[in-house]
């Protein structure tokens, strides 16, 4: 996998492992053994990344350390195409049951954009994901894209990502299309 340069002289994979759906918020935790198998796999293929934090805070300047970690880089799955409007959470142990991104009518608002992300996959042979992955590698090159799975093949797909090129003119027409909020948890 490629890599990038975090600060002076850290490298790192250009692409990351949030690790975060090992234990909570995705679902039931993963059993230990499987989240080492994981683990050692995500190295095997390159992964040298590990977001392990509990949570997130807002830094003053976000450059200040010559490097930005973007925390789920795919609104929480949103952005991969895989979810619709019949698309359901279990509250009790998925976050994404609060996300305003999975309501009906985000879906419906946020149409271009997947449409958009799934007509560039097909033209690169890629997925949507890794065209989410792609999108945010292409910003900056201190910008670290995070994303999270508890899948091996999820794993290799975000890694290939990594590989993917966007013209100047294709991240403009991402940059540009419209889209709903797509993070956050929706009010009460």
């Amino acid at each position: 996998m490629q890599t990038r340069t975090l600060g002076r002289d850290l490298q790192v994979s250009a692409v990351g492992l949030g690790c975060m759906g090992f234990s909570h918020a995705y679902g039931a935790p993963s059993e230990a053994g499987e989240a080492v198998r994981l683990l050692r796999r995500a190295v095997e293929m390159g992964y040298t990344f590990f977001d392990t934090a509990e949570v997130y805070g807002t830094p003053e300047d976000p450059h200040g350390n010559e490097a930005l970690v973007a925390f789920s880089p795919m609104a929480n799955g949103f952005l991969t195409g895989s979810y619709g409007k019949d698309s359901r959470f279990d509250p009790k142990t998925d976050y994404r049951a609060g996300m305003p991104q999975f309501a009906p009518d985000a879906i419906d608002q946020n149409r271009p954009l997947l449409d958009l992300l799934r007509r560039m996959a097909r033209e690169k042979q890629a997925t949507p994901a890794q065209i989410s992955l792609a999108w945010m590698l292409c910003k900056k090159p201190w910008i670290v894209p995070i994303p999270g799975t508890r899948k091996e093949e999820r794993m290799a797909e975000n890694a290939g990502a990594a590989g993917i090129a966007l013209t100047a003119g294709e991240v403009e027409a991402l940059d540009t299309v419209g889209m709903s909020a797509v993070y956050g948890v929706k009010q009460n």
